[in-house]
């Protein structure tokens, strides 16, 4: 608390950012198959470590009223290319096929070749670090009715940048697509925070 309308500290979140065009398909022909993501060469995280400041609007004076807080943050943001794996169906002959666990690769891996997506923890040895930074900016909403509870709700937006396009997709030579990768992610969240007030 810087006093009794402003407070600031430090916060530090982790995210997956995901593509708006990321959709999951399925293996038709089994269901314990993981879904998998086609065109996707790498799955996106976001480490965020930055400075917030609270600005109290309107208090709380009586009982029961609501408070009305605005939140702004900014710092870095620490973007982590992990490549994708999948499981593909590899031929050994006589019409035999095996599974093995490969990097995607879209120039050799069809569509048909896919079984479904690897182990989560494959390609962590791989990790490609691309620093950026993040800006956010939120609403809180105090409405709880008595001084010892917390009850709120936070709702607001969040806009990461990198200083290069983020390699989450492949992007085929295909007029007809609409795949893009881009530098900055747009986020929308809300928040609802509960508990107790110890003095």
């Amino acid at each position: 608390f810087m006093d009794g309308y402003n407070k600031q500290g430090w916060e530090i979140d982790a995210v997956n950012i995901r593509h708006e065009k990321e959709v999951n398909i399925y293996n038709p022909f089994d269901n314990s198959a993981r879904g998998f993501v086609y065109w996707k060469l790498n799955s996106f995280y976001a480490l965020r470590t930055g400075y917030t400041r609270d600005f109290t609007l309107v208090d709380k004076t009586d009982q029961g009223t609501v408070a009305l807080d605005i939140v702004l943050s900014g710092g870095l943001s620490l973007g982590m290319l992990k490549p994708v794996y999948l499981e593909i169906y590899q031929e050994v002959g006589n019409g035999s096929f095996i599974l093995v666990t490969e990097r995607y690769d879209p120039e050799i891996h069809d569509f048909n070749d896919i079984y479904g997506r690897a182990s989560f923890f494959r390609g962590f040895d791989e990790i490609q670090f691309l620093p950026g930074a993040y800006l956010k900016a939120g609403t809180i909403f105090d409405f709880n009715l008595f001084d010892a509870r917390v009850t709120t709700l936070e709702v607001g937006a969040i806009l990461d940048v990198y200083p290069d396009e983020v390699p989450i997709f492949f992007i085929p030579d295909d007029p007809s697509s609409d795949l893009q990768n881009r530098q900055a992610f747009l986020q929308f969240y809300f928040t609802l925070n509960f508990g107790k007030k110890w003095n």
